[in-house]
């Protein structure tokens, strides 16, 4: 399955394929959402991604690749109009905390 991954996202710009993603280039995001995986101590019936004690299948953001992407957004000067983190799992929270 890595392997897999490695091949498809080698290059933001081309796909495995060699041929060119597309693009557009964002002046505005109306809503950035970062979420830190699926696996959560609790299971709610409404819960949007379905987090749950054994659903662990979105991979976690590390604090370093919301920073990049944070200073990303600034250095292009786009503009946020809403911005959230939600914080799935126990250690991550204490993982984003201990870095601000």
């Amino acid at each position: 399955m890595n392997n897999l991954i490695n091949k498809k996202f080698k290059d933001p710009k081309v796909t495995a394929d060699g041929i060119d993603r597309a693009f557009v280039e964002a002046e505005k995001i109306k809503t950035l959402w970062f979420n830190t995986g699926t696996l959560c101590n609790i299971e709610c019936k409404n819960c949007y991604i379905e987090s749950s004690p054994k659903n662990d299948r979105l991979v976690y953001l590390t604090f370093d690749e919301v920073k990049n992407l944070e200073m990303s957004i600034e250095k292009k000067q786009l503009i946020i109009l809403n911005q959230y983190l939600t914080i799935i799992r126990k250690i991550s929270l204490e993982h984003y905390w201990s870095k601000n």
